[in-house]
């Protein structure tokens, strides 16, 4: 292996670190919506009103606000499982196209998500809140730094085999083009 593969498989495990911790984030997120222990993480009252004193006074509100933090934990979910693949698969073996698909999602996630926790609306403990999504984000994104620093240093091969297509069978994959015949 390469020196230029070495550093790439290093920023790889890096960036797969990173979605391991927004995973871990949707795991406890969850749990935490639907234990009815606070709103959401780092979120235990809104406006002074605990999850239990909603759900008295509107059981709907509080079965649609559930309703939405499950599937936003699904999303940062399978956002992480997503990633985590295209890292393995792709930004492992030198392929720019699986670098910048695996850097834009979370990232374009990150930046929506973390603007609404400036907006003031409600109070939250912002360790226990945002923190293991920025820690995730910062791990992810050195990983990045350090995947794309290796990628434009170097040509990478990439680490697969490609079967050699013999001549003859070249020549039926070939397509002619045959200025008699008229394209329209």
């Amino acid at each position: 292996m390469n020196t230029s593969n070495l550093v790439i498989t290093k920023g790889g495990i890096l960036m797969v670190f990173g979605m391991l911790i927004f995973l871990t984030y949707a795991v406890i997120f969850l749990f935490v919506s639907l234990s009815g222990v606070g709103f959401e993480i780092g979120v235990y009252t809104l406006s002074g009103v605990t999850p239990a004193e909603l759900d008295t006074i509107n059981p709907a509100i509080m079965a649609y606000m559930n309703h939405l933090h499950v599937a936003v934990s699904g999303f940062i979910a399978s956002t992480s499982f997503a990633v985590i693949a295209l890292v393995w698969c792709g930004v492992q073996r030198g392929y720019w196209w699986a670098w910048w698909a695996a850097m834009i999602s979370p990232s374009v996630a990150f930046i929506l998500i973390s603007s609404l926790d400036y907006a003031g609306d409600f109070k939250h403990n912002w360790v226990a809140h945002a923190g293991p999504i920025y820690l995730g984000m910062l791990v992810f994104l050195i990983g990045g730094l350090i995947t794309l620093n290796s990628l434009t240093q170097s040509k990478i091969k990439p680490r697969i085999k490609v079967r050699h297509i013999p001549s003859r069978e070249r020549e039926m994959l070939k397509l002619t083009f045959d200025p008699k015949i008229p394209y329209s």
